[in-house]
């Protein structure tokens, strides 16, 4: 069983989470100090990256949980006499949360060492004792306890069972190697007081790189990197020189680093008057020591032409599609995670029940999801054209979960081959909504698709426990698969719509603080080598 699905199967099973502990933290010796210039690392996990995306693992639903690795007492001993913090990755927000050390496995009489910390994005959790916690050669349980909702635990996949990782949750212990969980967590312990001598000693490495694909001439490209230290001694600073055509910059990061300790780094970079292919590089160097991390480059594709307004997600979906919420979060996580979330434009087609759908199905939304072929749930295209949305996957329809930020940043940028400009006037007494939408298209055939959307509509879900927030098409102003638009000489178009929003559509109100027009131009739906969506946009009912 795949340890999401698990996790998703647990909390059916049990649906309330509590937790009342209550323990004085045990001191440590009074004679050891914190040493932050030799630093060791010690844990089960090996990877000390672990950016897979099955390196995760949690529950949907809000859940109270504690996680642990065993470490051996002579194992301890071989590398320090310390413990001063623990390592942990945690991708995500989380509350409550705390470092844990134990000598048994009992939240009440077990802990001898704890420290409350704050989520610091990044994943990579750095969190230091207020005291040092001598090494007695006793056997250790290092790990942490959250509250989090989503799939945020860390977990460095294994080929086989290990008997070494713990859970605490809904007030039973579970050994994760019984619940088919075949990896390591990914925690470690920091030590000091061994001989290091060695170990590597300076290091910097680049992680978690973020580089857009694609970007805008005359624009301002950004990219996200952290610098690790990697290895056993303080570093004082790190420069960290990128180029991106020509041109260098350096930003210096004036932050003191033991090893294993991230800072998160933003790259800001003017794109000028080009076109194409250019070439981006980044490095890191340790101040003081002239070590530095592998070279990192990249081809980035810069576009000129029309800039586009948004890019389009169409997601086919259904209330009775148990896997179609790991669909819907996927997609919602990516357009999160933009520097430019506005330039996405998202509807959901409620059509899992062909021919039937659900509660939120409309007219209008079978044209959509027949004409562009779906016959699988869950499903989604963008722009209505192939996507690489794997390394080597091409497609027109796929499945949600592999939408990612980077994905969609790269797309963003992209020309469009029309201008979209999007306006409304809407009565409040009357609730009377006017629509215009105008435009020079560089394509002589273009069609127009306007519609009401609607977000945050509470109902069941398939595969989702509690309340579940749906997002769906309202009505369509123009004909589901768009109407055909009228050009001048020069590619212009004007039209305008009228729509009164009613109070109620399908049983659930109309909540206009939640309604957004959405409205794309394209080609012929029907026409398979000309159905893309020149350009999109979107504006709120109100405000």
């Amino acid at each position: 069983m795949k340890i999401k699905n698990f996790f998703n199967a647990l909390i059916m099973a049990f649906l309330t989470i509590s937790l009342f502990i209550s323990c004085d933290q045990t001191t440590g010796d009074d004679s050891i100090v914190l040493n932050k210039d030799g630093i060791y690392l010690l844990g089960n996990c090996t990877d000390p990256i672990n950016s897979r995306e099955d390196g995760r693992f949690g529950m949907n639903d809000n859940y109270t949980i504690a996680m642990f690795t065993t470490l051996a007492g002579e194992d301890l001993l071989a590398h320090g006499d310390a413990i001063v913090g623990v390592r942990a990755l945690i991708d995500g927000e989380v509350e409550n949360a705390e470092i844990l050390i134990a000598n048994k496995l009992d939240l009440d009489s077990g802990i001898v060492a704890r420290k409350s910390f704050s989520y610091v994005e990044g994943g990579w959790q750095y969190v230091l004792l207020d005291e040092p916690l001598k090494i007695t050669g006793d056997t250790l349980y290092v790990g942490y306890k959250i509250t989090s909702a989503g799939y945020v635990i860390g977990l460095e996949p294994a080929s086989k069972m290990v008997k070494t990782e713990h859970m605490w949750w809904n007030d039973d212990w579970y050994q994760l190697s019984t619940m088919g969980v075949k990896g390591y967590l990914s925690i470690q312990a920091i030590l000091q007081g061994g001989d290091y001598s060695a170990e590597t000693q300076y290091a910097i490495a680049l992680d978690n790189l973020s580089v857009p694909e694609a970007t805008r001439a005359n624009s301002e490209f950004k990219a996200t990197l952290e610098v690790r230290n990697a290895g056993i001694r303080l570093i004082s600073g790190v420069d960290v020189i990128a180029n991106i055509d020509g041109q260098e910059k350096t930003i210096s990061v004036d932050k003191e680093l033991m090893n294993g300790q991230s800072a998160k780094v933003d790259v800001l970079l003017p794109i000028g008057e080009v076109e194409g292919a250019v070439e981006f590089s980044v490095k890191a160097k340790v101040k003081g020591q002239g070590v530095e991390s592998e070279e990192f480059k990249s081809s980035l594709n810069v576009y000129a032409g029309l800039e586009r307004n948004a890019i389009l997600i169409e997601q086919f979906t259904g209330q009775n599609c148990s896997n179609c919420p790991a669909g819907a979060a996927a997609i919602k996580k990516a357009i999160s995670e933009l520097v430019n979330p506005d330039k996405v434009c998202w509807i959901a087609h409620h059509t899992y029940l062909p021919g039937v759908g659900d509660a939120f199905t409309i007219p209008g939304n079978f044209d959509v999801t027949n004409a562009l072929g779906v016959s699988q749930y869950p499903m989604c295209n963008i722009n209505r054209k192939e996507v690489e949305y794997e390394p080597g996957q091409v497609k027109l329809i796929w499945h949600p979960a592999a939408t990612t930020s980077s994905l969609l940043a790269s797309l963003i940028p992209m020309s469009a081959e029309a201008t979209i400009e999007l306006t409304r006037e809407f009565n409040a007494s009357t609730r009377e909504l006017k629509v215009k939408v105008a435009g020079k298209s560089l394509k002589n055939l273009a069609y127009i698709t306007v519609l009401v959307n609607q977000d945050n509509m509470v109902a069941r879900q398939a595969g989702a426990t509690g309340d579940y927030h749906h997002t769906s098409p309202r009505a369509f102003l123009t004909k589901s698969t768009g109407d055909q638009l009228t050009l001048d000489a020069e590619g212009n178009y004007s039209v305008e719509y009228t729509y009164t929003i009613p109070e109620a559509v399908g049983g659930f109100d109309c909540v206009l603080e939640d309604m957004e027009v959405v409205a794309f131009v394209h080609g012929d739906i029907n026409d398979k080598n000309n159905r893309e969506i020149y350009n999109a946009d979107k504006i709120d009912i109100l405000n």
